[in-house]
């Protein structure tokens, strides 16, 4: 997923609550799962496990519905463009905390999907940053909007927005801590958490990157910038205000093509959770 607003994963607007599953996807994987290492087949099994005591987890590579955290990724991208994540997590035989459950569901997306999620990041990166010297000021922007976003998750617990940032807060750690474990399982170089902060923050980085550089004429030229753009939007309320129309183009550079379609289903038990199922295009890392 792109990243919308904080909390947007779990507070959901109405256009990202899921149909049913599609049967053939989960069900049938968990009467044929079999325990093959993710380096050995197109399609990956896994189940996390999240170890109290060490405050870690542990990943096997099978589907275990009493795992915290549990599914697959079909790696389909050279045949249908797209790869395929499913993801189920809090069903399991242990009784988790929400932030412990979406942090285990973002560590088994990091560790199945960090080969693409690297690659995403090296053919996404030159394509925003083009001045090396933008890298420090776009690092220090992050820094202080996690601090202040950490800050405010703290001191808000009974807010439901904050509450629900804590939650994608702990997916995104879990994000990172999972895809690095994977990297440094298959001998390859760990992305670092800026680099995962990047590839979530780029809808905010079209705007973010031609603020923080230096215009030498007219203030004008940052919306000149069209490569700083991602898709189109066409809004029309009738003449009578009986009815509004919306239309979407998506459009983005090619550099963006690693694709995954995703399917999340959450078991949070919050009061203030719209939804927990969810199923969206996204990219490797989001």
């Amino acid at each position: 997923m792109s990243r919308r607003s904080l909390g947007g994963r779990l507070l959901g607007l109405p256009a990202w609550s899921a149909p049913p599953l599609p049967p053939q996807l989960l069900p049938l994987l968990l009467l044929s799962a079999a325990a093959v290492p993710p380096s050995l087949a197109e399609v990956f099994y896994a189940t996390a496990y999240w170890m109290p005591s060490e405050k870690t987890v542990n990943v096997k590579h099978v589907l275990d519905k009493n795992g915290d955290a549990y599914g697959f990724y079909n790696n389909s991208v050279n045949t249908t463009g797209w790869g395929i994540l499913e993801i189920k997590a809090g069903y399991g035989s242990q009784t988790l905390s929400n932030d412990i459950i979406m942090y285990v569901a973002g560590y088994l997306e990091g560790y199945l999907t960090a080969p693409h999620m690297y690659d995403h990041f090296t053919n996404l990166y030159p394509q925003l940053i083009k001045k090396p010297s933008i890298v420090d000021k776009v690092q220090e922007f992050m820094k202080k909007q996690d601090e202040w976003a950490h800050n405010n998750i703290k001191s808000y617990k009974d807010d439901p927005f904050w509450r629900h940032t804590g939650y994608v807060m702990a997916q995104m750690n879990g994000l990172y801590v999972g895809a690095m474990n994977r990297a440094t399982l298959i001998g390859t170089k760990p992305m670092t958490l800026f680099q995962i902060q990047f590839l979530n923050a780029v809808g905010d980085l079209l705007d973010l990157i031609p603020s923080l550089s230096p215009l030498k004429n007219s203030s004008l030229k940052v919306f000149k910038r069209w490569d700083m753009g991602h898709c189109s939007a066409l809004i029309k309320v009738l003449p009578g205000f009986e009815n509004i129309y919306f239309a979407h183009s998506s459009w983005y550079t090619y550099a963006a093509m690693l694709r995954i379609y995703k399917h999340w289903d959450f078991n949070i038990v919050d009061k203030d959770t719209s939804c927990s199922r969810l199923s969206f295009s996204s990219y490797p890392g989001k």
